[in-house]
């Protein structure tokens, strides 16, 4: 019918130009016209899923599906939309089912996949990857996920290799030099992981996580000056950032900056009063700066906030031995010794 076929045409317009209340429309015209016009149907729920009106659009996809006339793109945008609305079970039903009528269809590979990741069921992510990028080896998304894959199962190596691939065929993607870089530092590889940064800041330079993660890969590679300048320019774009004021603060330590590295700890315990650990770090700096006193009462606090931390005990005990009290001294020493027994205990039965 011209009409119906005129009112399709012109919803297909407004769809492409992201006009999707008007592409609506004009789809809804063309099937009170022709109500066995799929393509206007089918089009018309694309259109509710751009609005994020899954419900809708689920329901378009369904009834085409029920009356038979169902074709692969059907299967997948539902599937899509059932992603998007978090029934997992469904997605990966709906990209099994185009998969089985289009075996070559290399983004339902890629999207169950991603399912099959989220749902920690890694082998069948990895496989579903693999076989993307065995249809599409220039598939730099397949690699990426394939990596993230490898990488949730402890094969970082591997993970390496895939992200290495995805960057030699997107080389202009910040994202995946950052992922690659995260990996080089679990690998203790800081230096790669440094460089792999500097990228990521070049390509997405506004990005305040990237500078904390250099700076972190600088501290790493004991480079004080460098971590400072990143983890300073973090806090620039956040403020809040917690972390951040207490990796500045350990760096501006390892400089014997003190009345530095003190002020950044007070940051942090401000907004974070009950951080057992910062109380510890603070400590050790007020002790390095010869105020034992103030360094006793912030390691006596760590130990009120966590009193099964040895390291906390240690510290103190070092301070009541440089002020001459050796059986107070003593009896952290001993606390200390009593907590990590008892960790390295819990660590080898974890590991049995």
């Amino acid at each position: 019918m011209p009409k119906a076929m005129e009112s399709l045409n012109r919803g297909l317009a407004f769809l492409h130009g992201e006009k999707f209340d008007k592409a609506i429309a004009a789809f809804s015209e063309a099937l009170d016209i022709d109500p066995e016009l799929m393509e206007a149907r089918y089009h018309r729920g694309v259109a509710l899923a751009q609005k994020n009106e899954l419900d809708d659009a689920i329901a378009e996809f369904s009834e085409m599906i029920d009356r038979g006339m169902a074709e692969t793109e059907v299967y997948y945008s539902r599937g899509l939309a059932y992603h998007d609305l978090g029934k997992l079970e469904e997605a990966v039903a709906d990209y099994t089912s185009t998969l089985e009528m289009a075996p070559d269809y290399v983004d339902a590979y890629i999207n169950r996949g991603y399912i099959y990741d989220e749902l920690k069921e890694l082998d069948r992510a990895i496989a579903d990857y693999s076989e993307a990028i065995r249809l599409d080896p220039d598939n730099a998304v397949a690699y990426v996920n394939r990596g993230i894959s490898l990488a949730d199962q402890g094969r970082l190596e591997e993970a390496v290799d895939d992200y290495t691939q995805a960057i030699r065929l997107d080389p202009g993607t910040g994202g995946i030099y950052a992922n690659r870089a995260g990996l080089y530092l679990q690998l203790n590889e800081p230096l790669r992981a440094a460089a792999d940064y500097t990228q990521a800041i070049r390509l997405s330079p506004k990005d305040a996580d990237l500078y904390y993660m250099r700076g972190t890969a600088y501290h790493q590679l004991d480079q004080p000056d460098d971590a400072i300048a990143d983890f300073t320019e973090a806090l620039r774009s956040n403020p809040e950032d917690i972390q951040a004021y207490v990796d500045r603060g350990l760096n501006y330590s390892v400089k014997l900056e003190f009345a530095r590295a003190i002020a950044d700890f007070d940051a942090a315990l401000s907004r974070q009063p009950d951080w057992a650990e910062v109380y510890t770090f603070r400590g050790l700096v007020y002790a390095a700066s010869g105020d034992l006193d103030q360094a006793l009462t912030d390691h006596t606090e760590a130990i009120c906030l966590d009193p099964e931390r040895p390291g906390a005990y240690l510290a103190r005990g070092n301070i009541y031995r440089a002020r001459g009290d050796q059986e107070m001294a003593d009896a952290d020493y001993r606390k200390a010794e009593e907590l990590s027994k008892e960790e390295e205990q819990r660590q080898a039965e974890a590991e049995e």
